[in-house]
């Protein structure tokens, strides 16, 4: 058998195992190099079972290279195998001797490092079929994002919609540009592309300081995405078209604005169809506001003809005696006082005349002003026909903050509103006929409320109250473009939203509008 100093000079792992009646072995000797492998001291393996200090033998296969070499006599190499117990683990190749007829060796190497070192060339090698597919696929769908790329491009470059990339420059020049900017504009793709014009130049002049602060807007709040409100621009001819325009906008690595991409398209034809829809509007309305002057003028006109006649009346008369002074100055008193009360009744007629001129004038710019206005300028004109009509009227104003509005446009809306209620009353031939006109302010928002008691509107129908020529009255009695156009004046002019609801056998039409939206400075609608 190996000595003790023999075992220890050889650089491999060694132990030498002798049999044992109840059919383990029992560990006889070990080599230094094995104590350290096993993390084991000699003095407290010898002796012990082989099951014993390798607990993990039986599971790992090689007990039974043990057995049947014991049995046979014949060498075994017991290839690499993984072997682990409460010390260590790790991958061992063992060949196994019978030396005497009681006596098995074992001589094992270490192999972990060597198979760590190729499971990481494995994986290395998977890794790199890996990122080779996943390059091959990333190729592959740029190639297919590029294809995809050049059709989306080329629908623009055939379709009506125009397609720009700005620069994040003073004048918005142009990096990109889709061919059908030549049908919107009459300059040529190279026109941009070469400086010969920016799209600065484009923008209509009084249009330009509105899109500039829209454009600054959307970045300090960090937008990705905006529309602006529709402006005009010039194009090479000199006409003027309108155009709406959603722009995304691009940021680098540091949130730096670097270019902005969006889409044009010419709504021209529609705002001039918008234009024709409000001006037959005002036309079919105008009977109707004349029918309500007729009923604000009747009473002063009937108040103004009484007076006449009564001062006639007093002259035919002769009650006063002008030969006495105090006849005199009673004749006089009396004349002054109905002549006054003339005065304030012709007031009335001519501030009527001034509402309804108002309404129709053409020219009209926002003004710094509180809701209540353009309510009590509605009133005039149609109070006197509600009361004619029986119809009660409630009035509440809270609110106190003051908007950049429309002021006609708004009494335009108001009086809509009410005539529309006016009218259902008198269809449904409505029992104790209620209006009441409600403001208030909210956190973000004035809020204007009319409510009637006219039994409401049919649920079927009251999300298309609002479409253009949808009209619940007959064809004499309704055009179907009243509550279009108030939709129109409060939601685009004033950037507010119209809502309308049943509540309780009432209907209620509610116009918010919003501090932020209506904060700038004065502005005009053309």
């Amino acid at each position: 058998m190996l000595n003790n100093i023999c075992m220890d000079l050889i650089p491999i792992n060694i132990v030498i195992f002798s049999a044992a009646q109840n059919g383990d072995f029992v560990v006889a000797n070990i080599n230094k190099m094995a104590q350290n492998t096993q993390n084991v001291l000699k003095e407290d393996v010898i002796g012990k079972k082989f099951t014993e200090v390798f607990r993990d033998v039986k599971d790992a296969g090689l007990f039974e290279v043990f057995e049947r070499v014991y049995k046979s006599g014949i060498s075994e190499v017991y290839e690499l195998n993984y072997y682990e117990d409460s010390r260590r683990c790790g991958w061992r190749k063992n060949t196994v001797i019978k030396l005497k007829n009681t006596t098995i060796m074992t001589m094992y190497e270490d192999l972990s490092a060597q198979k760590k070192l190729e499971d990481e060339l494995v994986n290395h090698k998977l890794l790199e079929e890996k990122i080779l597919q996943t390059n091959r696929d990333l190729e592959e769908k740029v190639q297919q994002r590029t294809e995809e790329q050049n059709i989306l491009l080329s629908l623009f470059d055939k379709g009506s919609s125009v397609l720009f990339k700005w620069n994040n420059d003073v004048n918005w020049s142009v990096a990109h540009v889709s061919q059908s900017v030549e049908r919107l504009l009459g300059y040529s793709k190279s026109d941009f592309i070469e400086n010969k014009i920016v799209y600065a130049d484009c923008v209509y002049k009084k249009d330009l300081p509105r899109v500039i602060r829209e454009v600054n807007q959307a970045i300090e709040e960090q937008k990705d995405y905006f529309e602006h409100e529709p402006y005009r621009v010039y194009t090479r001819s000199g006409t003027i078209k309108w155009v709406f325009d959603g722009t995304v906008i691009v940021r680098n690595n540091e949130n730096k604005v670097i270019n902005f991409v969006g889409h044009i398209i010419d709504i021209t034809l529609i705002k001039e169809k918008d234009k024709q829809l409000l001006q037959h509007y005002k036309l079919a309305q105008m009977g109707e506001m004349i029918s309500m002057i007729a009923h604000q003028w009747r009473q002063p006109l009937g108040a103004i003809s009484v007076t006449a006649a009564n001062l006639k009346m007093s002259m035919m008369l002769k009650k006063y005696d002008f030969s006495l002074a105090k006849d005199v100055d009673e004749c006089v008193r009396y004349f002054d006082k109905n002549l006054s009360n003339i005065e304030d009744f012709t007031q009335t007629l001519s501030q009527t005349i001034d509402d309804f001129r108002y309404f129709y004038k053409s020219n009209k710019k926002s003004v710094l002003l509180t809701i209540d206005k353009p309510v009590v300028k509605a009133l005039n004109i149609i109070e006197a026909s509600l009361k004619n009509n029986g119809i009660a009227l409630t009035k509440d104003f809270k609110s106190k903050q003051e908007l950049n509005l429309f002021d006609s446009e708004m009494m335009q809306v108001i009086l809509n509103i009410l005539k529309n209620s006016q009218d259902n009353f008198l269809e449904r031939r409505t029992k104790n006929p209620k209006l009441k006109i409600v403001s208030y302010d909210t956190n973000e928002s004035v809020v204007l409320e009319i409510c009637d008691n006219g039994g409401g509107i049919p649920e079927d129908i009251i999300n298309n109250i609002c479409e253009p020529y949808f009209s619940t009255k007959d064809e004499k009695n309704g055009t179907g473009l009243g509550l279009y156009m108030s939709k129109i004046i409060i939601e685009e002019h004033h950037k507010g939203s119209l809502k309308i609801k049943n509540v309780n056998g009432s209907v209620c039409f509610c116009m918010e509008l919003y501090y932020d939206k209506l904060k700038a400075a004065s502005g005009s609608i053309c």
